[in-house]
């Protein structure tokens, strides 16, 4: 437990001497903040950073289709946001290959341009993890 300061102490003694010295320590014990666990505090916050991530997540999935090309689409799927880098999901190695060389700026200006400039970067990451690839 924390040892009070000097200012705390006076203010305390203060509640303790208009009061008396049970019903100031009730008084005093009224007006403190409850105590949290370290992990519900992380949970709090976390999820609220979280929730941010997910709802730009969620518009770039429905904006995906959009964004790039219909073979593109059938071949990735944008996963996961992380530190404001967009992981896509590539089902195809050559494709992952491809898009790696070919079209990784002209995806991330897109991207970028849809999100008002949230996500700074684009990840190709191998797919199958989530989702199979099903080739017509």
């Amino acid at each position: 437990m924390r040892k009070n300061t000097r200012y705390r102490y006076s203010y305390e003694q203060a509640f303790r001497d208009w009061y008396g010295q049970e019903m100031g320590s009730l008084e005093i014990e009224s007006y403190q903040i409850r105590e949290k666990k370290l992990a519900t505090v992380l949970d709090d916050v976390l999820g609220d950073l979280d929730k941010d991530d997910r709802a730009l997540l969620r518009k770039i999935l429905d904006e995906w289709p959009k964004l790039v090309s219909p073979e593109i689409n059938h071949v990735s799927s944008p996963r996961k946001i992380y530190h404001k880098i967009l992981y896509i999901e590539v089902y195809d190695a050559a494709w992952r290959f491809n898009l790696e060389r070919n079209f990784k700026s002209e995806i991330q200006k897109l991207i970028q341009r849809a999100t008002n400039h949230r996500i700074v970067s684009i990840r190709f990451i191998p797919g199958g993890k989530t989702r199979t690839f099903n080739r017509h």
